[in-house]
């Protein structure tokens, strides 16, 4: 005659959201990646200046002074990009010469790449960047998830 298989139960969990379970990053490296994609972006915007004050004055001294200027403002920005991605101090050193090298001679295309790679970190974030820039309220919101995970990191645990 027949035979009945056995009823077999399937164990169900919840899936609730636990907070600080899939954070990613922390609020510092946040901080300065969004410094860094501000940085970038003001930097684009002096370079044009600077090339339009080029051509209206004809003034190579002012231009190359200026260029010197924000080479070195660049230098900062791309300090906090790499603390931001959690570089090391030489891949980061490393980074800075090429892009000074790649400044002069490309212009405003190191920025821009930089500011892609400081994007794509700020996805994994759940920040993503809109046309004008980065929501602040997105910024704020983040900001306290990652606050509260590593507050809840650092309780003690009971084991």
């Amino acid at each position: 005659m027949g035979q009945t298989m056995p009823e077999t139960r399937t164990r169900r969990f919840a899936a609730y959201p636990r907070p600080g379970a899939n954070s990613y990053g922390t609020v510092e490296q946040l901080r300065c990646l969004v410094d860094a994609y501000n940085g970038m972006t003001a930097l684009i915007a002096v370079w044009v200046l600077l090339l339009l004050l080029l051509v209206v004055t004809n003034s190579l001294p002012v231009a190359l002074l200026g260029l010197c200027g924000l080479m070195i403002y660049a230098g900062f920005k791309n300090a906090n990009l790499g603390a931001g991605m959690g570089w090391s101090a030489s891949r980061t050193a490393t980074v800075r010469l090429l892009f000074a090298l790649a400044f002069v001679f490309t212009g405003p295309v190191p920025p821009l790449v930089l500011q892609t790679v400081a994007v794509g970190e700020l996805k994994r974030y759940g920040i993503k960047p809109g046309f004008i820039g980065l929501s602040q309220a997105d910024l704020d919101r983040k900001i306290g998830e990652l606050k509260t995970a590593e507050a809840l990191r650092a309780l003690p645990t009971d084991s």
